[in-house]
């Protein structure tokens, strides 16, 4: 950890991120549909109202609600004026992997968005926007209670957080959605060494690596030791590491070069976390 503290002891390799007990599945969700929407060009002012915004290359994309709809600007960071619009049926905003994390949803080399519509019951949408705007966005709609997680950096593929019943029992599992032919790949994305651990907890802290290829988020387990859930993200595969203690809100988690670091709610780095889930414990 460049100097500032010592490695002391090596806590665990490869653990599990399940719960302790197994819980209920869910039977697989299917694809219902793809629809499309129609960017119309334009070349009107910066509109008042937007809601929500992201920075893709030299463009700016506005969001903000339009009656039962979200209308989208792509606008020109450096002049304000709007060089597109796109208005999509529906309510759509910026994708927010859990309460209080950054948005995300926007590819590496920012040529596509991903915007998660307002919960339906049963039903999860997506939309997959060109974030000039230009051209038509699909949306994907699938039968179940999903959520955004994360994408490849190339972009080709969206993962999602597919919740779990029952009710208040956190279950989850992260499934695989094909941008291109707009296809939810069968099978969940598991650590390899536990591929029948149920996946359950709260996620309460998020960090990358600069090139997107893993995505770690750090989540807390009822009554139990908290774990980092490492998403090989330009792989498609996972690795999960258990903590040797709770991980409650005010915990952090950050990219350092040697993999990425714990840090309690005082922000004291407690533990590294590899890539390939070896957690170390640090000490002043």
């Amino acid at each position: 950890m460049r100097g500032a503290f010592k490695i002391m002891l090596v806590v665990a390799l490869l653990a599990g991120c399940g719960a302790a007990s197994g819980g209920a599945t869910s039977e697989k969700p299917t694809v219902t549909g793809i629809a499309t929407a129609t960017a119309r060009p334009s070349a009107t002012p910066s509109a008042a109202g937007a809601t929500d915004s992201v920075a893709a290359g030299g463009l700016r994309l506005l969001l903000r609600p339009d009656g039962s709809g979200t209308v989208l600007l792509a606008e020109d960071a450096a002049t304000g004026r709007t060089r597109s619009r796109l208005r999509l049926d529906g309510r759509f905003a910026l994708a927010v992997p859990f309460p209080g994390a950054a948005a995300e949803g926007l590819s590496r080399d920012g040529r596509l968005l991903v915007l998660p519509a307002e919960g339906t019951a049963g039903v999860s949408r997506f939309a997959l926007l060109d974030t000039r705007l230009t051209g038509p966005a699909r949306i994907a709609t699938l039968a179940g209670d999903f959520g955004y997680d994360a994408l490849s950096p190339d972009g080709s593929v969206l993962y999602l957080i597919q919740r779990l019943g029952p009710a208040g029992s956190e279950h989850y599992a992260v499934r695989a959605y094909d941008v291109g032919p707009g296809r939810l790949r069968d099978g969940v994305i598991v650590d390899k060494s536990e591929p029948d651990e149920v996946m359950a907890g709260r996620p309460v802290s998020r960090a990358a690596s600069p090139d997107g290829g893993i995505v770690a988020t750090l989540y807390r387990r009822q009554g139990e030791t908290g774990f980092v859930h490492l998403l090989h993200a330009a792989d498609g595969f996972a690795v999960c590491a258990d903590l040797p203690v709770a991980a409650q809100a005010g915990w952090g988690l950050a990219y350092a070069a040697d993999g990425f670091t714990v840090a309690d709610p005082a922000g004291t780095a407690r533990y590294t976390v590899g890539d390939d889930g070896q957690v170390v414990a640090l000490s002043g």
